[in-house]
């Protein structure tokens, strides 16, 4: 009987020994994903892990970093209110008559909405490691200043209109046309967590970032300096903007802007994973901030 009891003991001591090491994060999103500030960039020089997450609050999108310490008790909470913009898009016919696209114009598709601005990961490249780890930073303490609070970057927006014209028999006439109003990004800022502003950025002399809503901007380290790398294009042309980082003066100044070509900057495979030229298809991102898929054999 004895015997039994202290099974049952063993039981149940077992059992809440396994809940209480148990952790359980309600109310985040779907996508939600575990991250940490890098130890190069944090105030007290160790990795501080958060959850991202999202939730909508009368219908405004807000990004929400929880902070943990190692045994995932809640630290901190920032949360980050995305911009809000109007989209659209319309595209137009002609109606066809007799051999072809000859008669009054008409609406095929006309939709619009609204969408969100998300934060700018920084993609960190450090050459005086020898290598290009693929870390990924959304918050940091120490990159653009010295004080406990966290700062991230947030892109800037404008409207822009976008008309695509096409001549689908061939006769020399346009009979097609779409119409889209988005954003563009004409910069950046480098935000602290109570919203206060650091620094502006605005991109200048013809240059135009190439944005997907992930590709961010990328973080170099060489021999000991920081600098942001930004890719886009000029005048038909790959370009890229440097801008150095000085945290003793909290200033981000930018050094120059060069036309590049198009080169490969890293490779994915269909997972998302880091690959250096496996076999099968990769996804291939280049400097200019384009992706294309690439067959390995």
């Amino acid at each position: 009987m004895k015997k039994f009891f202290l099974l049952i003991f063993l039981a149940i001591s077992a059992s809440t020994a396994m809940a209480q090491s148990q952790k359980l994060f309600e109310n985040v999103s779907y996508n939600f994903r575990f991250r940490a500030t890098l130890p190069e960039f944090s105030y007290n020089g160790k990795a501080q892990i958060y959850l991202m997450s999202e939730k909508y609050e009368n219908d405004r999108k807000k990004n929400i970093f929880t902070f943990y310490s190692d045994e995932f008790e809640k630290q901190n909470e920032i949360t980050v209110s995305g911009v809000e913009y109007d989209w659209s898009l319309k595209r137009e016919e002609r109606e066809w008559k007799d051999d072809g696209y000859k008669g009054d114009w008409k609406v095929t598709e006309n939709e619009s909405g609204k969408s969100y601005t998300n934060i700018f990961p920084m993609h960190f490249d450090d050459f005086d490691q020898s290598c290009d780890d693929f870390r990924t930073i959304y918050m940091t303490q120490t990159l653009f200043n010295t004080d406990e609070k966290y700062e991230f970057l947030m892109p800037l927006y404008s409207s822009d209109t976008y008309t695509e014209e096409e001549d689908h028999d061939g006769d020399g006439n346009v009979d097609h046309k779409t119409t889209s109003t988005g954003t563009k990004v004409t910069g950046f800022q480098i935000v602290s967590e109570d919203g206060t502003v650091i620094e502006t950025i605005n991109f200048d002399g013809g240059f135009r970032y190439r944005y997907n809503g992930s590709d961010g901007v990328d973080l170099l380290k060489v021999n000991g300096k920081l600098y942001l790398s930004v890719g886009g294009e000029t005048d038909k042309s790959s370009a890229v903007l440097i801008y150095s980082i000085d945290p003793a003066k909290s200033t981000v100044r930018m050094m120059s802007m060069e036309k590049v070509s198009s080169v490969p900057t890293r490779s994915y495979n269909l997972s998302g994973r880091p690959t250096k030229g496996e076999k099968g298809i990769n996804i291939v991102r280049m400097s200019d901030g384009t992706t294309k898929k690439v067959l390995v054999r």
